[in-house]
């Protein structure tokens, strides 16, 4: 079953530590992610939620072309040699690599306020 972010909260999805859920970001790129509830701990006065605990790689460049590009995309800029090396080098964001990752950079949104943003409904 395929359900929009922006009607169904995760928590309408999983509530007990050990549920998944597949997540797929951007339909035309094929972005699909695995999605574990480790836990449910006691809320830390100050801490914002959902966390992200661990991952591997950095996002990729917007608009990179999709799984299959971004393979190519890796290829070339860790091959110095490769003839889309310097281009791509030129066009990925300043500081960007695909092994970094860092979970506290991860953030989260409300995807009801970036669908009212989106589109201007109240």
């Amino acid at each position: 079953m395929t359900l929009p972010g922006w009607a169904v909260g995760v928590i309408e999805l999983i509530e007990e530590a050990g549920q998944t859920f597949d997540y797929e970001h951007d339909f035309g790129d094929g972005w699909k992610h695995r999605i574990t509830l480790v836990g449910v701990e006691p809320r830390i006065k100050g801490q914002r939620y959902p966390q992200c605990l661990a991952g591997a790689r950095a996002c990729p460049p917007e608009d990179c072309g999709g799984v299959w590009r971004y393979e190519n995309l890796v290829e070339a800029l860790l091959d110095p040699k490769h003839r889309e090396h310097e281009d791509l080098r030129n066009w990925v964001p300043k500081g960007w690599g695909p092994e970094t990752f860092k979970a506290s950079d991860v953030r989260f949104d409300n995807p009801k306020r970036r669908w009212k943003l989106a589109f201007g409904e109240e």
